[in-house]
């Protein structure tokens, strides 16, 4: 999820360039302040932002979109049982499904609700060595 947000934000942030008019005013706003260096950065960046916000609002909606519907998917392939499986072709419950379906009707600061944020937690901490594996495997192919 978040590679699809980064990935949309980027090409938004890159290729905003669809008003001419805007792009004439951050040229005229540039020349009055040649000679503050920071403050032409500062500029820059924020009428980077306005230019292309709506493509940034767009891709972080589309990357939860796609997390909410990747969590159902998994809750509905997977049979949703909360029983502990017996054999491999058992229903089970997975950790995602298990926050989504229980962090509504868990009362905020019990045992319960802890032990949920705990699993996101561990959740988070999977993932994260996953991705950092993933990111350090993908550098040693590129430099070899």
């Amino acid at each position: 999820m978040p590679d699809t947000i980064e990935n949309r934000e980027l090409d938004q942030l890159l290729g905003f360039r669809e008003n001419l008019a805007a792009d004439e005013f951050i040229l005229d706003v540039m020349r009055n302040v040649q000679h503050e260096r920071r403050r032409r950065k500062v500029i820059l960046l924020v009428f980077g932002l306005i230019g292309a916000a709506f493509g940034l609002l767009g891709a972080v909606l589309l990357g939860v979109g796609r997390g909410f519907g990747e969590t159902m998917a998994v809750l509905m392939a997977t049979g949703h049982s909360i029983n502990i499986p017996t054999s491999v072709f058992d229903s089970v419950r997975a950790l995602t499904a298990t926050i989504a379906a229980e962090l509504g009707e868990t009362a905020a600061g019990s045992p319960h609700y802890q032990a949920l944020f705990t699993i996101g937690i561990f959740l988070f901490i999977v993932t994260f060595i996953i991705n950092l594996v993933a990111d350090l495997v993908v550098r040693g192919v590129r430099k070899g």
